[in-house]
């Protein structure tokens, strides 16, 4: 009796089609990382009688805003504003997660403010009202407190005189001003955009909307250096000086002014493909097919989108460029012709930034600039996810229904008794052929094959206390084909067409002192074996439970041909 293990060959096969899923289309370069937050836990307290600090960590700052007007651009109006903080020292008073506010600046007729967290913090409408979010760096506990970081933020206050919500598309810069004294003077500058909204409820960074946004400019470490103070002089009362640049864009101006100058641009990226990705979903830049729009909505200055390949060749530019494939971006900036634009164009140039830390062999100087014609295509991160998650469906039914095909063509057994010794020994693993005995009924005399117990032979095993399973096989050998006739001695010696088949040939193992084979063997004499049938026996006549004892075995019961010992690998090879 041998032991089925088909079920092996099915969990490779499975296992290593769901894990190949994002490889074979290269979607997810390598594992990504996420960061934690850290909760602030602040308490009500005054700084130096001037700054009352609230609850969620944010301090109110005499700070003056100087308004001016750069441009009125009947596409954008912009607003230049330079902002004053408290100095060094006192800002150094703050803790983690609390911050400086500058009085409220004006830009078209929507309300500013600055937010300077000296020690880190930010984002307090993304995730959690904490002050922390996404761009915080935030360390394990076991490594001790997070690393502080300067961080600047613009918020959005709403409409002046308007008490009603309102939403309005900003690209912003956020400059701090140096005052170094050991080296050349240099500011520090960080620029993006957002589609900004008046409340915090009404936020959602995952969407494209924020209440505040910007970004942590430098180590607080560095700070000092940054502002010339040496350990002479922590008591300067000099301010910090920052410089803010804040456009607000009229989108509906924008799409006009594409279609008035791109009528007739051919957008390449709106070309049909046979990838994966293609058949099933649409790049979120197209718009009906026309070549000189982008889904303006779709692709902005503060949307979260993902890189994807249409072939595998597009990869090394693709990382090249630090557009990774599968990664979730967020857009930063868009440019054309060197204007910053709020929407996207064909043409134009992406300012990406990972949403998320990404291992640190991927990590690189963020943002990246890259011409959104680099990108084969793109998606947002919910079409992504639906689409990766029907491929990785796909990918495992497909390995199911291979490992199916695969086991009723070949399968693994182990030989777990002596009847077969020494041609197969206990232990042995075979690779079986179960595809040839389906296709070619005509067995030959010698030939090793395997078959589904008759029902004789399940009576013999059950009378003895044993227990068979519907994928139990028996493995043994041909001795006679149909139309030979058979005579079968007592002693269990068997004749075939008047010759002997046993002796040197059925009798090489050691023979069972007892012989209790014989006490089963049923004597025949000339028996003719029948078309469809074929006398089978083992090599260790004296142990094997054979067609000498439950008859000749129907053909059709045949289900494999064992073709190569696998193990052990000392007799690896094919079968004799």
């Amino acid at each position: 009796m041998l032991n089925l293990a088909n079920e092996w060959i099915t969990l490779v096969v499975v296992v290593v089609s769901t894990l190949s899923c994002t490889g074979v289309f290269g979607f997810l370069p390598v594992p990504l990382s996420r960061g934690n937050f850290f909760p602030a836990g602040l308490q009500t307290r005054q700084l130096n009688g001037l700054f009352q600090i609230s609850n969620e960590g944010l301090m109110r700052a005499t700070a003056e805003a100087v308004n001016i007007p750069d441009s009125n651009s009947n596409l954008f109006q912009r607003t230049n504003v330079t902002v004053s903080f408290p100095s060094f020292l006192e800002l150094m008073d703050l803790r983690q997660g609390e911050c400086i506010i500058s009085k409220p600046f004006v830009c078209h007729d929507h309300q500013f403010c600055v937010k300077l967290y000296p020690r880190g913090g930010g984002h307090s409408s993304s995730f959690s009202n904490d002050g922390f979010g996404m761009a915080y760096k935030v360390s394990s506990p076991l490594k001790g407190r997070p690393e502080e970081r300067v961080g600047m933020y613009l918020q959005y206050l709403g409409k002046r005189n308007d008490d009603e919500p309102s939403t309005v598309d900003v690209t912003f810069a956020l400059r701090l001003k140096g005052r170094q004294r050991s080296s050349r003077k240099f500011d520090v500058e960080w620029r993006a955009g957002m589609r900004f909204v008046s409340t915090v409820e009404a936020s959602n960074l995952q969407q494209g909307y924020a209440n505040d946004f910007g970004a942590h400019l430098m180590q607080t470490t560095l700070f000092q250096d940054f502002l010339g103070i040496s350990n002479d002089s922590m008591d300067d009362p000099t301010p910090v000086i920052a410089e803010v640049e804040v456009t607000i864009h009229d989108k509906e101006k924008e799409e006009q002014q594409l279609l008035n100058i791109n009528s007739t641009t051919r957008n390449e990226n709106t070309s049909g493909t046979t990838s994966f990705f293609g058949v099933f979903g649409k790049d979120i830049r197209q718009v009906d097919r026309q070549p000189s729009l982008h889904n303006t909505e779709e692709v902005r200055v503060g949307k979260i989108v993902v890189p994807i390949l249409t072939n595998l060749s597009e990869r090394p530019k693709m990382f090249q460029l630090g557009a990774y494939p599968g990664v979730e971006y967020r857009i930063l900036r868009i440019l054309k012709d060197d204007q910053e634009r709020f929407t996207s164009c064909p043409g134009a140039d992406y300012e990406l930034k990972p949403i998320y830390p990404l291992v640190a062999q991927l990590e690189r100087p963020w943002p990246v600039a890259v011409n959104e014609r680099e990108i084969p295509r793109l998606y947002n991160p919910s079409t992504y996810n639906l689409i990766s998650a029907v491929g990785s469906l796909f990918t495992a039914a497909t390995g199911l229904f291979t490992a199916f095909v695969i086991s009723q063509a070949i399968s693994l057994f182990f030989i777990p008794s002596k009847s077969m010794d020494p041609t197969l020994q206990v232990g042995d693993v075979l690779l079986v052929d179960k595809v040839s005995p389906r296709v070619m009924r005509q067995q030959r005399v010698n030939d090793i094959i395997l078959f589904s117990p008759p029902s004789k032979l399940q009576e013999i095993v059950a009378k003895s206390g044993g227990k068979l399973s519907s994928r139990d096989l028996f493995v043994k050998r041909i001795a006679a084909a149909p139309g030979d006739t058979v005579t079968v001695k007592a002693n269990g010696d068997v004749y075939v067409n008047d010759d002997d088949v046993v002796t040197g040939q059925r009798d090489l193992c050691e023979a069972e002192p007892l012989r209790l084979i014989e006490k089963y063997i049923e004597p025949t004499k000339d028996e003719v074996i029948e078309m469809d049938y074929v006398f089978v026996m083992g090599d260790c006549s004296s142990v094997s439970v054979d067609s000498r004892v439950w008859g000749p075995l129907e053909t059709k019961q045949i289900v494999g041909r064992p073709i190569v010992r696998l193990w052990p690998l000392e007799k690896f090879g094919p079968l004799k």
